[in-house]
């Protein structure tokens, strides 16, 4: 394991090496929803953030930096063992972190 992204029973884990995060105030279930969170984050932070593709793993661009956007559950430390909640049960058990990543 080399704490990139792999598959382990069918789920993909998260990259334990994130850029930043935040935790949205509403579910997020949607790429509309996905989008409102993002804006609500780039507001309170401050920071002026485009939206270049909208889905449910979104590319921003903050002050120059291309970010994609996942959804995960709070790991405050890499566990290969450990898999971050999947979008389809986002519906059932309400809002996840989303974790930014360069691209």
């Amino acid at each position: 394991m080399n704490g990139i992204s792999f598959f382990m029973n069918g789920l993909s884990l998260l990259q334990p090496n994130y850029d930043l995060y935040f935790e949205p105030e509403n579910p997020i279930t949607t790429p509309l929803e996905f989008t409102s969170e993002i804006l609500c984050f780039s507001k309170k932070e401050n920071q002026f953030v485009t939206i270049l593709e909208e889905s449910m793993e979104p590319i921003i661009k903050i002050e120059g930096t291309k970010y994609i956007c996942r959804l995960g559950e709070p790991l405050k430390q890499w566990n290969p063992f450990k898999s971050p909640i999947r979008s389809n049960s986002a519906r059932f058990l309400g809002y996840q972190w989303v974790y930014l990543y360069k691209i």
